[in-house]
């Protein structure tokens, strides 16, 4: 809880959740491995971290 920026996620079934989809083991691997895909929380962490932007106007 002191540093939300080091949080992190796996996902054992999957992108999808749904089995025979290509993603659905995708991160099966990652899981087994004790390995997290950050999850960067502050908004400092998700400006060094984005790839891509999207921006939504009404």
């Amino acid at each position: 809880m002191g540093n939300w920026d080091a949080g992190g996620i796996t996902l054992p079934q999957g992108e999808s959740g749904e089995p025979g989809s290509g993603h659905y083991t995708d991160q099966a691997t990652a899981w087994i491995d004790g390995r997290l895909w950050p999850m960067p929380f502050s908004d400092a962490a998700v400006s060094r971290t984005a790839v891509h932007r999207e921006t939504l106007t009404p």
